[in-house]
């Protein structure tokens, strides 16, 4: 809601989180406007259909809500069922079915394997996912698959696969806490090779782009990364998330200081590692040539160094 508008201000308010819950015995039934995450991604995340954090996202101390009714049913077998419904506007403001969501969602155990089915109609198109998690002695390996049948501009519908892998171990280095990931990403509805501007990417790439859905631009990504406890209040991060098709990527520092349970402080540096034209040197905006053949100025956008410091204070 917008509160006021003036030639150097706007002001606005959005609520995040209001929702009443009722739990008669095995079910738990949600209304309202509530943060849902699904699938097992570190970095990304192609199963968490419906406000997926960003891999560069600095704050992810706090998640926006959506507008959802969800249903939780516990098994006597300590498997569990979950049934969501999301509620959406339109680009005219209108409440409208075909940008709603629907999904079911199987969670379970089989011996010492954990595993995720889902099925759900999302914007208008059928969605089918699978997520598994392995122990591999100290290490947990995790996996998240999803299927998707888009609509074309042409109207016929096609299927298209993203998923990820990824494994991660905590560990003791020199008598310190250290954790260490790995995941590969392929993302289905991404490009091979970058066009001259951002807006000659395929239309369903954009409109992924758009919702929130997806964040990158291409098909193949590699993220390796890891943490160490320098003291039990300090701790320092490492991310490296490489685009494998251009060969750009992206460097994510982080040092974080929690002098109290209440609060915690970050210093962070983000580094983009690739040449103006690759995804993370810069995406191109306007270039190439006119309707005429004139050469146009090459823009870019992105491919810059931040510097952070967050103090984040819990009330």
């Amino acid at each position: 809601w917008h509160i006021d508008e003036g030639g150097r201000h706007n002001s606005l308010h959005r609520l995040d989180r209001l929702a009443l819950q009722w739990q008669p015995g095995d079910w738990r039934i949600t209304l309202g406007r509530q943060a849902v995450s699904w699938g097992s991604g570190i970095v990304f995340q192609p199963m968490d259909l419906f406000s997926p954090f960003s891999p560069t996202v600095v704050d992810r101390d706090y998640k926006g809500g959506e507008d959802v009714l969800l249903v939780d049913k516990l098994l006597n077998n300590g498997q569990d069922l979950q049934f969501l419904h999301v509620v959406r506007r339109d680009a005219q403001g209108d409440l409208a079915a075909t940008v709603n969501s629907s999904a079911l969602k199987w969670h379970g155990y089989l011996a010492a394997w954990e595993f995720e089915a889902l099925a759900a109609e999302h914007y208008d198109e059928a969605v089918l996912g699978f997520s598994v998690k392995v122990p591999l002695g100290q290490a947990l390996l995790r996996s998240d698959v999803v299927a998707t049948r888009y609509r074309a501009l042409n109207g016929q519908r096609d299927w298209r696969v993203s998923g990820l892998v990824n494994v991660d171990v905590t560990l003791t280095v020199v008598e310190r806490n250290a954790y260490v990931f790995a995941e590969y990403f392929h993302n289905a509805f991404g490009v091979s090779q970058l066009p001259e501007t951002a807006f000659d990417l395929p239309p369903e790439l954009q409109f992924r782009l758009e919702r929130g859905e997806l964040f990158n631009l291409m098909k193949d990504y590699l993220a390796v990364g890891g943490s160490l406890e320098w003291h039990p209040l300090i701790s320092q991060s490492l991310t490296l998330i490489a685009n494998l098709h251009d060969s750009s990527s992206l460097m994510q520092m982080q040092l974080s200081f929690e002098p109290s349970d209440q609060q915690s402080v970050q210093v962070g540096w983000i580094e983009p590692l690739g040449r103006a034209g690759d995804e993370f040197g810069g995406v191109p905006v306007v270039g190439g040539l006119d309707s005429q053949g004139n050469v146009l100025p090459s823009l870019t956008s992105g491919g810059a160094s931040r510097f952070y410091l967050r103090w984040v204070y819990f009330l």
